[in-house]
């Protein structure tokens, strides 16, 4: 029984395709900052665990306050 088949053109053209954007980093997981202190701009834009921005629930916070 022979268990070695040669690869579809399909196969070794989804290959090279492949290897093609893994070189180009397309895998790799994007770098977004640095590790320093972030500024103000960054933690509003950041979620927080509730879904909500920094903006958002600072707002939220105020409004019930005044209820």
């Amino acid at each position: 029984m022979i268990t070695d088949f040669m690869a579809s053109a399909k196969q070794i053209a989804w290959r090279k395709k492949f290897a093609k954007m893994a070189k180009s980093g397309k895998f790799r997981k994007k770098k977004t900052g640095t590790k320093g202190a972030k500024s103000d701009s960054m933690s509003a834009k950041t979620k927080r665990a509730s879904g909500y921005t920094l903006d958002e629930w600072e707002k939220r916070k105020e409004k019930l306050k005044y209820r």
